[in-house]
């Protein structure tokens, strides 16, 4: 048997593989690698995009212990709105000339998104359903990208009424040689706007705030407090505030509409460093009762606390929260806080810039405590991209040309060494 099986092997035909052959082959092999390599690029770079949270799930984890601050090239919201909006905050540069030209404000989306906008003005509101932002005499729609211009005139942004209808205004000087200066109140659904409080001094931007049933508003201005009626902006009750105090705006009032919320400043003017004169350094809430005949101010009972409220920004089980800045932490400029009726300050998120604004109805769910949120690097602008494109190519072009002429040298040698081996050049191999 072993004897017939050899002598049948050495009848049988060689198999011959003619170097063409191992050419192509070898090159098909080469084209699945690459093939293979640009998926690998390609799914590094998707998924972390498609990972991201959608809106039902977000909203589900509550609102994140800690938001980073975004990054220089982050994606603008004029490209890609993503309202509505968790959180609004002033995006500071590193570089302070920078900073003083280009003013950059973050939305950051209940999908947890990151957009930069550069809305322009004294600083913008955000509306209690985090889905319009109120600027001077504009108003943009965070979902949709849409601006709706209502007036000419510089009006600064003071409040919204708690169904994101109506918004107060201020006009300070004179607009076309005309005094002008009161506050406003525009109607974001007629596109009308009338004024509700007139004012003789132009001096200092006014604080307002809209009672919970949206019949009332509260301003304070030149250390007058003035609660008015909004159909006919007649004054219902007036009080003078101490130095130093003013309105909690913009949720100042309480949920039962019974007391309206104060904020007490103290400024360090002497004994401080230079960047730190005329700052607030500490704080104190009170409140004024409005069933009281004698309009009585009450102090919270806590201590003063270190630090510079923005403003209460909602209640959560009768508490008030407060944006503020400044504080213990120095890794973060700003935190969202609930004070609680024993004096106690409960740090609800820490945030790493300035000028926090969380919508009222985001405050008033109450989930706190979800992950910490922070930006995409993929989610850039388009000159992000270009800039690293050209990156990429001045590295990666010095590199291909190293092995095209190495894979050329060694396909040289290998052609000189085995004749019977086709010699196919560089150009025309399809690599």
């Amino acid at each position: 048997m072993k004897t017939l099986l050899t002598q049948l092997a050495d009848q049988a035909p060689t198999a011959r593989v003619s170097p063409a052959a191992l050419w192509r082959h070898g090159r098909r092999r080469r084209i699945r690698s690459r093939l293979a390599a640009v998926l690998v690029l390609f799914c590094v770079l998707a998924v972390p995009l498609a990972a991201r949270p959608s809106l039902q799930v977000a909203e589900a984890r509550g609102f994140p212990s800690r938001i980073d601050a975004p990054y220089l090239w982050q994606a603008s919201w004029q490209s890609s709105p993503n309202g509505p909006a968790m959180a609004y905050f002033r995006a500071p540069l590193d570089v302070e000339l920078l900073d003083d030209i280009m003013e950059r404000w973050a939305v950051v989306g209940r999908d947890g998104s990151y957009r930069m906008l550069s809305p322009g003005g004294i600083h913008p509101v955000i509306s209690p359903d985090g889905t319009r932002l109120a600027v001077e005499g504009r108003v943009l729609d965070l979902r949709t990208g849409v601006e709706h211009k209502f007036t000419d005139d510089p009006m600064a942004p003071l409040a919204w009424s708690r169904d994101s209808r109506l918004v107060l205004t201020s006009v300070r000087g004179s607009v076309d040689g005309s005094q002008r200066s009161g506050v406003y109140l525009f109607d974001t659904v007629s596109g009308t706007s009338r004024l509700l409080l007139g004012s003789s001094d132009p001096a200092g931007l006014p604080q307002a705030a809209f009672s919970p049933d949206g019949t009332k508003v509260a301003v304070s201005y030149s250390g007058q407090l003035k609660v008015l009626r909004i159909d006919d902006g007649s004054t219902m009750l007036g009080k003078g505030l101490p130095p130093g105090v003013g309105l909690a705006d913009p949720a100042a009032w309480t949920p039962d509409g019974h007391s309206i919320a104060l904020i007490a400043k103290q400024a360090c003017y002497s004994g401080c460093e230079r960047d730190a004169l005329g700052v607030t350094v500490r704080w104190q809430l009170s409140y004024l009762n409005l069933s009281d005949p004698q309009l009585t101010i009450v102090e919270q009972p806590h201590p003063s606390r270190v630090g510079s409220p923005y403003a209460v920004t909602g209640w959560v089980g009768g508490d008030p929260v407060l944006a503020i800045y400044g504080g213990d932490d120095p890794d973060y400029s700003s935190s969202l806080a609930r004070l609680k009726s024993d004096g106690t300050l409960e740090t609800l998120a820490k945030v790493d810039t300035s000028w926090l604004q969380v919508p009222q109805d985001v405050i008033e769910q109450g989930r706190f405590g979800g992950a910490p949120r922070g930006p995409s690097p993929l989610s850039a602008q388009p000159w992000a991209y270009a800039c690293l494109a050209v990156t990429l190519t001045m590295i990666g072009l010095p590199v291909l040309l190293i092995i095209r002429r190495s894979r050329t040298k060694a396909r040289t040698i290998r052609g000189n060494a085995n004749p019977h081996l086709p010699r196919q050049d560089w150009a025309n191999d399809g690599s």
